[in-house]
């Protein structure tokens, strides 16, 4: 026997707020067990699983988000999700919310949803030259890695259900919900030896709180260093002189074009917290 169980509750989080929260039941005198219940993208009171959806859902579990040993979630995404990808920064504002694409689709069009419910857009405009020209898709840097139980990303245009900012999928981000508990982590890593050192601390803990409620509390800290990608331009600065031998000031005079990721310094908080009303 499969059921499923609502009950009725009171959400507080910065990330999101609702007044019910899905929840499976399971009999006890039975020995099946319901698969993974997939809440993005379905119709009506009946729950899907990823088997039987009409449209394809990747569930991505935090231990796979952890396992990419990213620091950020956008780029965490890019390396679990096949279909999602970052699109190249052109300008200095697009290095503060870099854009994305879902699909080969850019990211205005990905419906963001945190606990189902939609997250605000960037207030940063991307100005490169690319598809992303002219959009504001969600900055996915601002949520906390260490705060995500899984996602589920709809693969599929959804905007018949969802609206217009659907057309190239849905990625639905469910927070952790533990009220005890927890988890630290310390990473560290440079590009080359010497070059863009990145040090990463993580926390996550939970509180219980009245009526078998919870509060669950998450942090991510990064700080990057300078990484450096200079070369030596080649080619010839100068005109010839009249008998058209090189200019003398070619050999003295090198050109070095410099580039790479600027020293930073994030740290993103973020809680999800529940206090049931009755039963």
């Amino acid at each position: 026997m499969k059921s499923i169980a609502y009950r009725s509750t009171l959400q507080l989080a910065p990330l999101m707020l609702a007044s019910f929260t899905l929840l499976p039941a399971y009999a006890a005198a039975t020995d099946d067990t319901l698969d993974t219940v997939i809440v993005t993208g379905s119709r009506g009171s009946e729950a899907r699983t990823v088997t039987s959806s009409p449209s394809p859902i990747d569930v991505i579990s935090a231990q796979q988000l952890e396992k990419t040993g990213s620091s950020s979630l956008r780029t965490a995404l890019q390396k679990t999700l096949p279909s999602f990808s970052q699109r190249p920064s052109g300008t200095s504002n697009d290095s503060i919310a870099r854009p994305y694409s879902l699909r080969g689709l850019n990211g205005s069009n990905v419906l963001v949803l945190v606990n189902g419910k939609r997250r605000h857009n960037s207030a940063v405009i991307n100005l490169d030259s690319t598809a992303a020209y002219g959009t504001n898709p969600v900055d996915l840097d601002m949520i906390p890695v260490s705060a995500i139980d899984h996602i589920e990303v709809l693969r599929d245009g959804a905007s018949a259900q969802y609206g217009s900012d659907a057309i190239a999928g849905v990625i639905n981000i469910i927070l952790k919900q533990n009220d005890n508990g927890g988890s630290v982590s310390t990473s560290y890593g440079e590009y080359t030896k010497g070059d863009g050192g990145t040090i990463r601390q993580t926390l996550n803990k939970g509180f219980s709180l009245p009526n078998d409620g919870f509060f669950n509390l998450s942090l991510d800290a990064k700080s990057q260093q300078t990484a450096v990608r200079a070369r030596e331009a080649t080619g010839a600065f100068y005109y010839p002189q009249a008998n058209g031998s090189p200019d003398p000031r070619e050999a003295n005079d090198k050109d070095v074009q410099k580039n790479g990721l600027p020293k930073s310094k994030a740290i993103n908080v973020a809680y999800n917290a529940e206090l049931p009303l009755d039963d």
